[in-house]
């Protein structure tokens, strides 16, 4: 197989959270049905695959990276020289002196990879070293295993004592000082970068330069558990041991709003304009992501789980189970196969949905489904007063103009001719 040695960054999952803002949604795929297991491999999976045109890459917990292709086979491997380096870490959520790493990225026919103060760049190719980088950090440990890309093919590496730009040719741009340094994000739109430090603050600077335009404070002097999520001009934040969901623009760092809710994770979806939040529960919650308030809520798994979307899809993990969600009512469309392990995240690309537990990887491929084939699916029936769930029977003539069935969450027509199902602009 051939390898594209330019490919787009933005039509591929090729870094953590999709994006350089972390939104977890990929836009050039459309709702993927009918999925079906094609392999699985086991291995010691440290995080969440990336992938590109014709390559999967995966972080095992030996500080290596593996690359296949998407028939499972091993294409190459690179182990990383100092990964047994011992870093003294006194967070309790890390498992004490031990050498740590990030995901992958992958940009302009290159893989790049940190594992404690160390950069590298691999040829997407084979493997081979392009180039080596020690940073300018004392932390040693990459704070919370992301590294980010922008459009450019340039870097954005999080220490707790610091964030810096690394440019694509190995060269380090700028280094901004912080204390407790706990998350990087860019706004490609507006060539911003935000990072959090000091737990409650938020300070925004520009991408090429590090010049601050402006640092904000949370209430509170410390603010655990926290995520935050950058669309366009829109920073999303969300705390989720204290409840308190923020938007603000990104260039005034003004509030827009804020929500009193304990959500352990939002998700925004800007093809229908709204920020999903999940609590600890499984209730997911539909909310306006202009104004702030809520549009719908329903109860769909039994505790919070990672969500992920496509144009016009949700996909929600329950144990070791993917469901697909209608965004604009969060009735379930599909149910995927049984894992056989408990996924602690998955990728939506090329048709497929990659999904990984502690020691296994799966691929599960399906069918792309066209705006077309969607409207012809909920396309309204002979017009007959009695209306039936086309998956379990259900009578659902007494529910108006529902359009899912309430008994087991199937997407149904609507009886009303009126009614508009589904709208892809």
């Amino acid at each position: 197989m051939e390898v594209n040695n330019k490919p787009s960054m933005s039509n591929h999952w090729n870094m953590a959270g999709f994006s350089p803002g972390r939104t977890f949604l990929n836009t050039t795929e459309p709702s993927i049905t009918d999925l079906s297991r094609e392999w699985s491999l086991q291995m010691d999976i440290s995080r969440i695959p990336v992938v590109t045109t014709d390559r999967i890459l995966i972080s095992c917990n030996e500080r290596q990276i593996k690359a296949f292709d998407f028939d499972g086979n091993g294409c190459w491997a690179y182990t990383h020289p100092n990964r047994n380096s011992a870093y003294n870490v006194s967070w309790s959520y890390l498992d004490g002196p031990g050498s740590y790493d990030t995901n992958p990225v992958i940009a302009d026919g290159s893989v790049y990879y940190v594992v404690n103060d160390r950069c590298v760049s691999l040829s997407l190719a084979d493997g081979t070293i392009e180039w080596e980088l020690n940073l300018p950090t004392s932390a040693g440990v990459p704070v919370s295993g992301v590294l980010v890309a922008d459009e450019h093919g340039d870097l954005y590496i999080c220490y707790t004592d610091s964030v810096c730009k690394v440019s694509r040719n190995g060269a380090v741009d700028w280094v901004e000082k912080g204390d407790d340094v706990g998350s990087v994000l860019v706004s490609e739109s507006e060539e911003r970068v935000i990072y959090k430090y000091d737990y409650n603050k938020l300070c925004c600077i520009d991408a090429s330069t590090g010049t601050e335009y402006w640092t904000h404070t949370e209430r509170g002097e410390d603010v655990p558990g926290s995520g935050e999520l950058l669309h366009q001009n829109r920073l999303y934040l969300n705390h989720f041991n204290v409840p308190a969901v923020r938007a603000i623009d990104v260039q005034s760092g003004d509030v827009k709003w804020s929500l009193n809710e304990e959500y352990q994770q939002i998700h925004n979806h800007s093809p229908t304009g709204t920020l999903f939040g999940i609590d600890n529960e499984g209730r997911l919650d539909a909310i306006d992501n202009v104004t702030g308030s809520t549009v719908w809520t329903t109860n769909l798994v039994s505790k919070a789980t990672p969500i992920r979307s496509t144009t016009d899809s949700l996909y929600i993990s329950e144990n070791e189970q993917i469901i697909r969600c209608d965004p604009y009512s969060g009735a379930i469309e599909e149910r995927s196969p049984q894992f056989g392990f408990e996924i602690n995240d998955f990728i939506i690309d090329h048709g497929s949905i990659i999904a990984a537990g502690n020691d296994t990887i799966t691929l599960l491929s399906g069918q792309r489904s066209s705006d077309s084939e969607r409207t012809q699916a909920y396309s309204h029936g002979s017009g007959d007063d009695e209306r039936r769930c086309p998956a379990c029977d259900s009578d659902l003539s007494g529910y108006g103009d529902l359009n899912f069935c309430p008994e087991c969450g199937t997407k149904v027509a609507s009886s009303d001719a009126n009614t508009k199902l589904y709208d892809p602009s």
